[in-house]
């Protein structure tokens, strides 16, 4: 009789250990990729590092730092544009991503593909540099292992406020963006998509929030202030 007993305590706590388990590597699946961007962010904070846009010119005619410069200088990091043809970089919160172009926002398998490979850019809106609504969308994404490299690229977009700097870099051009402001819509609102600009060109970043569900949207919109 006690070995019974021992038996099922045995099995009731095996069983216990792998729901535990499983919890944990649930939230670890569900929120691993938010907690991670979170900890990567005080970090950076904690220990000074700043991140800057320096764009495949400056790289080629900079003069190469020695090691012992390089090390006095470790908390400033470059951020070199993945490519000249279309990508963005936000130095805040340290991306730097391609952008892929004329991205339909209705067709799911093609804006779910795009996202895999970057920021995505509206089908039918603005270039950078032109007037009008310059209008991108990206992952703030939790399931990050169904999403591919670039699933939490917008994970930190929340953190920009007025006057934060983003640089969009078109066709060998680098356009500087000035952050407006942020709002938080509901996912069925479509004005932030619709809104038309006839004098200026903006540029508006959409995310999910919070992230992982399509209940509301984050929205950062900003006006070109320079480009060269």
């Amino acid at each position: 009789m006690g070995t019974i007993i021992k038996n099922k305590l045995f099995h009731q706590f095996f069983l216990s250990y792998l729901l535990i388990i499983g919890g944990i590597t649930m939230i670890v699946l569900g929120f691993g990729s938010t907690i991670i961007s979170e900890v990567n962010f005080y970090k950076d904070k904690v220990s000074g590092v700043k991140y800057y846009f320096k764009d495949k010119q400056e790289v080629a005619s900079s003069t190469p730092v020695s090691s012992f410069g390089g090390l006095i200088k470790r908390q400033l990091v470059p951020l070199v544009p993945v490519n000249n043809d279309f990508s963005i970089i936000i130095e805040k919160i340290g991306v730097n991503s391609p952008v892929i172009k004329n991205v339909s926002v209705t067709e799911e398998s093609e804006y779910f593909e795009a996202l895999k490979k970057g920021v995505a850019h509206a089908k039918g809106k603005s270039l950078p540099g032109e007037t009008g609504n310059v209008y991108l969308f990206a992952h703030s994404s939790i399931e990050f292992w169904k999403m591919g490299p670039y699933a939490t690229v917008f994970n930190q977009l929340r953190r920009l406020e007025n006057g934060d700097k983003i640089n969009l870099i078109y066709n060998n051009s680098v356009y500087n963006y000035e952050v407006l402001d942020k709002n938080i819509v509901s996912g069925f609102d479509t004005s932030p998509y619709e809104t038309l600009y006839n004098s200026k060109s903006v540029l508006t970043l959409q995310t999910c929030d919070p992230p992982g569900t399509t209940l509301n949207r984050l929205i950062v919109r900003a006006v070109l202030v320079t480009s060269k």
